[in-house]
């Protein structure tokens, strides 16, 4: 009988290394290029910042440009994220009211209903 691996849903050591050196690049490009500017800055200031040697760098990213656009994609992500979140607290929120003024409501028009009318001024108000 044959064995049958079964892949787990946990990332191995490597893929969390990898994803730890692409994070800490991600990282060091944002802290470089906010100090120094897009144009100003280098990979091998990146890279420096890391720790990382060059060839991991270009493992991840063949330019600096490619780094640049992964971090735009980044912070749309999050910021989609964070829209997304907010949006749903805020239904959850809205709904929330909306189900207990509506669930309040026949209550409040039985007893402006059978309250007696108030003047108001010389007009008495009526309510339809």
């Amino acid at each position: 009988m044959t064995a049958i691996s079964v892949a787990s849903s946990a990332p191995g050591r490597r893929e969390r290394t990898k994803a730890a050196n692409r994070d800490a690049i991600l990282y060091a490009a944002r802290e470089t290029f906010a100090e120094s500017g897009y144009e100003a800055s280098s990979i091998r200031d990146v890279v420096r910042r890391t720790g990382l040697a060059a060839g991991t760098f270009h493992n991840h990213f063949p330019d600096k440009e490619s780094v640049l656009r992964a971090l735009l994609e980044d912070r749309c992500e999050r910021a989609c994220a964070t829209r997304v979140r907010a949006r749903a607290t805020s239904s959850a929120s809205s709904a929330t009211l909306i189900g207990s003024t509506s669930a309040s409501w026949p209550r409040t028009r039985r007893a402006r209903a059978s309250a007696p009318q108030r003047r108001r001024g010389a007009r008495a108000r009526t309510r339809a």
